[in-house]
């Protein structure tokens, strides 16, 4: 099973949502994280049954206005059933169709405010307490765990740091390497192994 996430930095343009549909059919994604869609709601349905008809999508809309993510799962291989919508993530329980295997996924957004991110950590703490199987978090955080994960980095963003490395460790989360172009991180918690997962 292929998981992967992208702050696709606006989903409104044609040409971007092709690169979607691309990227997902060239990778075989089966659950993808979309973040900072800048997608108005009025306009979402249309781009959702004109460009991702094959994927069940789950958006936050009823959390942030701008329904800032959004995550489509494969119909074919996947169900996503979403248990916690909020405005910084969506938490998802995911069951694997052919084996019928379920974890939880949560597509994290973070705010670009540290002071707003902290409900997000007390959040995903409040969400560790409840997943009893497998649990993969990924998305944007807008932090970084170290200085020198970000090219310019100040020392205000150190207690932002803190806070991120502190609900990792409440969570008791751990750091997978990604792949692709930019490499970003998953984070994932590992509560009992039930199936094999891939990383694009």
């Amino acid at each position: 099973m292929i998981f992967s996430s992208w702050n696709i930095r606006g989903l409104n343009d044609p040409l971007k949502q092709q690169e979607v549909m691309s990227l997902l059919q060239h990778c075989r994604i089966d659950v993808l994280g979309l973040v900072e869609t800048r997608v108005k709601l009025r306009r979402s349905e249309g781009i959702i049954k004109g460009r991702f008809p094959a994927y069940q999508v789950i958006c936050n809309y009823d959390s942030h206005s701008n329904g800032r993510i959004w995550v489509l799962g494969r119909k074919s291989s996947v169900h996503l059933e979403v248990l916690a919508p909020s405005s910084q993530f969506v938490h998802t329980k995911v069951t694997h169709l052919t084996i019928r295997a379920c974890f939880f996924a949560t597509v994290v957004y973070g705010s670009n405010s540290g002071e707003h991110r902290r409900a997000l950590w007390r959040g995903l703490a409040y969400l560790s307490r409840s997943v009893g199987i497998w649990w993969l978090v990924l998305g944007d955080f807008n932090v970084v765990r170290v200085a020198t994960e970000r090219i310019s980095s100040c020392q205000s963003d150190l207690g932002d740091m803190e806070d991120f490395n502190n609900c990792i460790t409440a969570c008791q989360l751990e750091d997978l390497k990604g792949g692709g172009v930019s490499s970003p991180k998953r984070i994932i918690k590992m509560v009992g192994i039930e199936f094999g997962l891939s990383w694009t």
